[in-house]
């Protein structure tokens, strides 16, 4: 009987190290996915507000312009 108790204590403690080990891949996996969303959405967003941004400063040097 204590065998078995000895061998259930061991396959537990089995598991927990390699759920530790599952969750450090599964956090490995959810840094890399937010980082490619980063870099994605600067990507794409960054396109989009360069031109805005330059269409206003276009704006506001040809406002300059006619003021003088």
């Amino acid at each position: 009987m204590s065998r078995m108790r000895g061998m259930l204590a061991w396959m537990r403690r089995s598991i927990r190290a390699r759920e530790r080990g599952a969750s450090l891949v599964e956090y490995a996996l959810l840094i890399a996915l937010i980082a490619f969303v980063c870099v994605g959405a600067v990507t794409y967003f960054g396109e989009e507000t360069g031109s805005a941004l330059d269409d206003g400063a276009t704006a506001v040097r040809e406002a300059g312009e006619r003021t003088r």
